[in-house]
C-alpha cells in the first residue's frame, strides 16, 4: 500500500480497543518506513521510540523502559523486564525503528530478538497496555513478516526521504556491476562489523584472495560515495588504532551485496582460519586482532564447521573471543538447539543461570570451572594458560558439569550449607544437605531443627576425608546455628557456619549458588544445588562491611541460544527392560530381585519370563511416590483376583500377578496380554494400563527414578530433563503419550495435585 493508506491503516490498528498491538512495518528502502514511524510517534503522544540499529535486544529493552519511564530493581529479580512491565500503567505506543538492523554484528540473531521477542514479550507482559510498532524487512530475512495484520509500503515517496541515498538500483549505484568489478567489496560486505579499519579490509580481502592494499581501497571508496562511505576512525572501543575506516553508507547496500556475492563455507572457513592466527599471533592493538576477538567465532560459525572446532581444539584463539561474539556464533551455528555436553553446553547453561560477565578474565574463569566440573583439565589448563589473565581459578571441584542426566560418580548432590573447620589438624570444609522428613519409605521427625547429611572434604585438594553421616541441626532464634550433634567424625569447627553466600566472596555467584566461605582466608569454598567446589582468587575480597560485588546485569530476554533435545539414553531400550546394572544404579546394588524358572507363573511371554528370570526386578518401598514393588524372591508371583473399581474398564480374564501398588492402588502383571495394569482403588488415577509389558514398566520407572536422582545445577537444565522425559518414555511406552497420568507425572503435576489434594505421597493415601 501507498503511505498515506498505511498510515491510515496503522492508526486504526494501534486505536482499536483490547489488548496490545504488534503492528509491523515493511517495505522496500525508501518507501517511507522512517516518515511513517516517526508520525506514529507523533500521533501518539505517550509514546516511546527506539532506533534499534546495532542495539542489543537488551540495549534496547533498557531504552524502552526508559522511555517508559520505568525503572527496575536488578537485585530482586531474575526475570525484571516482565516484573516491570507489569507495573506499567497507562496506554502507551512503543515504536522499533530499524528492528531488521539490530544487533553490533551484521550476522546477528538480534533482529529476531528484537523485532520478534522483544516486540511480543513489550505488548504482552503490560497487560495490553501498550502497542508496539517494529520495523521489519522479510525481504532480507532478518525479521520476519509473520502477522496478517502488518502495513507493507510499496513503491517510493517523491520527494526522496532526507538521509536516504539513491537505492543501489539507481543511476548512482549500480551494485551489481560494482560487485563484479570490485572483487574487495565482497570482502567489505562479509565483515562483521558494519565499519572496519583499512588493515582489516585489506586482510579480509587478502583471505579472500582479493589482492589490494589499503590505500588502493581507501581511493575506491573515495570513488564511490553513493555506496561506501569514510569514518575518521572506527567506531569500536576494542580498536586502539583509531585509524580511518570504511563502511557501506547502508546496511541494505551491505546485506544486498552480501546477498549478490555471498562467502561459500569454504571461505568462510579460510577467514576464521586467518583470524584465529591474528588472534594468537598479533597483539591486543593491532586492529585485526580487535576485529578478530569481535568476529572469529561467527565467521568460524558460518563455515559450517569451524565453530565446535574452534571450541574444543583452540582454546588459546576461544579465550580472545568476546564472550557476546560466541554466544552470537552458537545462535548461527547450533539453529536446532545447542547440543548436549561440551564447551558450547557449558556457555549455553552459564547463561541461563545467570553469568553474565563483562570483563574478558571473569569470563574465562567460568569457562575454566565449567570445563573442570566436566573433568576436562587439559582444556581448562590450556585456556587459564592463554596469556589472558584470569581473577580467579577452580582450585578443585565437586559440582556436576552441565547437561547430564542422572547421578554423577562421585557427586555430593545439592549442599545447602558449609561449615569451615580442621579435622585432625587439616584444613577441611564441611558440606551439609537438609534431608526431607520423608526417607527411605517412612517419615522421620528431626531430633534437632533440621537432620542433614554431613561430609567432610580437605580445603587442599578436595579429597572426602571421612564416610558421609547423619546429623542433627539446632537454630537459635536469630535462625543460626546453634550447635551440630552427631557427628562421628573429629571434625572441629574454626569458623561460622555459612547458611548464605558472604558478602566478601571475591567472585559474583551464579543463581544456584547457595552458601560461601573462606575457611582458611584465603581459599574460598562455594557450595550449591549442583555441589561444591574450592577456588583460588587473584584478587582480594573486600573488606568485611565493604559493599558487596555487584550483582550481573541478567538478561532481559531469553537467552540468546536453546539446548537441543538431550539424547536418548539407549541403555534403557532393550527386549529385556534394563540391566541389572542399571537398575542398581537407580535403586540400588542389591535391590534386584530374580525368581528361578520353576517359580514363574505358565503362560507369561518369553520377555516377561527372560526380565523376571535373568534381569530381575527391583524391591521398591519409598523410593518414589509412583509405585511399590515386593521383593520377589520372597513373595513370588501367585495369582489374585482383580479388584478394580466401577471407574476402571474390566482388563479381561487374567490371571493376575499383584505387583505391588502404582498410585496406591494395586498394580497387577496380566499373564494374558504381558501388560503392568491398576485397579484405580486409591482413586489417583482411573487409567487401566499402566505399561505395556513389565520391561516397558520397570524401564519407566528407572528413567522417572534416574531424573529423581539429578541434583540439576540449574532451572533450565531441569527444564530440558523434564522435557527430554516426555519423548523418552514415549520411545520407551508409546502408550505413555495418550496417558494423562504418565504426562502429568512427567510434567510434575500429579504429583503437586495429590499433595494439595490432601494426600500423603509416599503411601498416597488421603490424610
Amino acid at each position: 500500500m501507498r503511505y498515506a493508506e498505511a498510515l491510515g491503516t496503522a492508526v486504526d490498528w494501534l486505536k482499536r480497543p483490547g489488548p496490545g498491538v504488534v503492528l509491523q512495518v515493511s517495505g522496500p528502502a525508501g518507501a517511507g518506513k522512517t516518515r511513517l514511524l516517526h508520525r506514529l510517534r507523533e500521533r501518539f503522544p505517550a509514546g516511546v521510540m527506539v532506533d534499534c540499529r546495532g542495539l542489543t535486544a537488551d540495549q534496547v529493552a533498557h531504552a524502552v523502559l526508559d522511555g517508559l519511564g520505568l525503572h527496575m530493581d536488578l537485585s530482586r529479580s531474575r526475570t525484571p523486564l516482565r516484573d516491570v512491565l507489569a507495573r506499567h500503567e497507562g496506554d502507551a505506543l512503543v515504536v522499533l525503528a530499524n528492528a531488521q538492523w539490530a544487533g553490533p554484528l551484521f550476522s546477528s540473531t538480534e533482529p529476531t530478538r528484537v523485532g520478534g521477542d522483544l516486540a511480543a514479550e513489550i505488548a504482552l507482559r503490560s497487560g495490553g497496555r501498550v502497542s508496539v510498532a517494529v520495523e521489519v524487512d522479510g525481504a532480507h530475512e532478518r525479521v520476519a513478516v509473520t502477522r496478517p495484520k502488518d502495513v507493507r509500503l510499496e513503491g517510493r515517496e517523491e520527494p526522496e526521504e532526507p538521509g536516504v541515498p539513491d537505492g543501489p538500483d539507481g543511476p548512482r549505484a549500480p551494485l551489481p556491476r560494482l560487485v563484479a568489478e570490485h572483487p574487495a567489496l565482497t570482502a567489505l560486505a562479509a565483515a562483521e562489523t558494519r565499519a572496519v579499519s583499512l588493515p582489516v579490509w585489506e586482510f579480509l580481502a587478502r583471505a579472500l584472495g582479493v589482492p589490494a592494499t589499503a590505500t588502493e581501497l581507501s581511493g575506491l571508496a573515495a570513488r564511490q560515495p553513493a555506496v561506501l562511505q569514510h569514518h575518521t576512525h572506527t567506531p569500536h572501543p576494542t580498536d586502539t588504532s583509531h585509524g580511518p575506516a570504511v563502511s557501506f553508507r547502508t546496511d541494505a547496500l551491505k546485506h544486498l551485496t552480501r546477498t549478490l556475492t555471498p562467502l561459500t563455507p569454504e571461505q568462510q572457513a579460510a577467514v576464521a582460519r586467518q583470524l584465529t592466527a591474528a588472534l594468537t599471533g598479533r597483539p591486543p592493538s593491532d586492529p585485526v586482532h580487535a576485529y578478530a576477538a569481535q568476529a572469529l567465532a561467527p565467521h568460524a560459525a558460518l563455515s559450517g564447521t569451524g565453530l565446535p572446532a574452534l571450541l574444543t581444539d583452540a582454546p588459546a584463539a576461544l579465550a580472545r573471543c568476546t564472550r557476546y561474539s560466541v554466544l552470537q556464533a552458537l545462535a548461527l551455528h547450533y539453529r536446532d538447539g545447542v547440543s548436549q555436553g561440551g564447551v558450547a553446553a557449558d556457555i549455553h547453561y552459564l547463561e541461563t543461570e545467570g553469568i553474565a560477565p563483562e570483563d574478558q578474565g571473569e569470563w574465562l574463569s567460568w569457562l575454566h570451572w565449567a570445563a573442570t566440573n566436566r573433568g576436562d583439565t587439559a582444556w581448562a589448563a590450556a585456556l587459564a594458560g592463554a596469556g589472558v589473565p584470569l581473577p580467579w581459578r577452580t582450585a578443585w571441584s565437586h559440582h556436576r558439569p552441565y547437561a547430564v542426566f542422572g547421578p554423577v560418580p562421585g557427586g555430593t548432590g545439592t549442599v545447602d550449607h558449609l561449615f569451615p573447620g580442621s579435622l585432625d589438624g587439616t584444613a577441611a570444609v564441611a558440606g551439609q544437605h537438609l534431608l526431607p522428613p520423608y526417607q527411605d519409605g517412612e517419615y522421620t521427625e528431626p531430633e534437632g531443627d533440621d537432620r542433614a547429611v554431613e561430609r567432610i572434604w580437605s580445603l587442599a585438594d578436595g579429597t572426602e576425608l571421612t564416610p558421609p553421616s547423619t546429623v542433627e541441626l539446632f537454630y537459635d532464634l536469630e535462625g543460626d546455628v546453634e550447635s551440630v550433634e552427631g557427628r562421628t567424625a573429629r571434625f572441629e569447627d574454626t569458623g561460622a557456619p555459612a547458611l548464605d553466600p558472604d558478602d566478601r566472596t571475591p567472585i559474583r555467584l551464579p543463581y544456584s549458588a547457595t552458601s560461601s566461605c573462606a575457611p582458611d582466608g584465603e581459599r574460598w569454598v562455594v557450595a550449591g544445588r549442583g555441589g561444591l567446589y574450592a577456588l583460588d582468587p587473584h584478587r582480594p575480597a573486600p573488606p568485611a562491611g565493604d559493599t558487596p560485588l555487584p550483582p550481573w546485569t541478567p538478561p532481559l530476554l531469553a537467552p540468546h541460544t536453546s539446548a537441543a533435545p538431550w539424547e536418548f539414553p539407549g541403555e534403557l531400550m532393550t527386549p529385556a527392560g534394563p540391566s541389572p546394572a542399571v537398575l542398581a544404579r537407580a535403586f540400588g546394588p542389591d535391590a534386584c530381585r530374580t525368581l528361578p524358572a520353576s517359580a514363574v507363573p505358565p503362560g507369561l511371554d518369553e520377555a516377561t519370563r527372560r526380565c523376571l528370570t535373568d534381569t530381575g526386578v527391583p524391591v521398591l518401598h519409598g523410593q518414589i511416590y509412583l509405585a511399590t514393588l515386593p521383593p520377589l524372591d520372597e513373595t513370588g508371583l501367585p495369582a489374585a483376583d482383580w479388584q478394580g473399581v466401577p471407574a476402571v474398564p474390566s482388563p479381561g480374564d487374567g490371571p493376575f500377578h499383584p505387583l505391588g501398588t502404582w498410585l496406591g492402588s494395586g498394580a497387577y502383571l496380566d499373564a494374558a496380554t504381558g501388560r503392568v495394569l491398576q485397579d484405580g482403588r486409591s482413586g489417583a488415577s482411573f487409567e487401566l494400563t499402566v505399561a505395556g509389558s513389565l520391561p516397558q514398566y520397570l524401564a519407566l520407572l528407572c528413567l522417572y527414578r534416574t531424573f529423581v536422582l539429578s541434583d540439576f545445577a540449574c532451572t533450565a537444565e531441569l527444564h530440558d530433563a523434564r522435557s527430554a522425559l516426555h519423548r523418552w518414555a514415549a520411545r520407551i511406552d508409546p502408550a505413555v503419550e495418550h496417558s494423562r497420568t504418565w504426562q502429568a507425572i512427567l510434567s510434575g503435576s500429579l504429583e503437586d495435585d495429590l499433595v494439595v489434594s490432601g494426600w500423603t505421597l509416599p503411601g498416597l493415601r488421603p490424610a
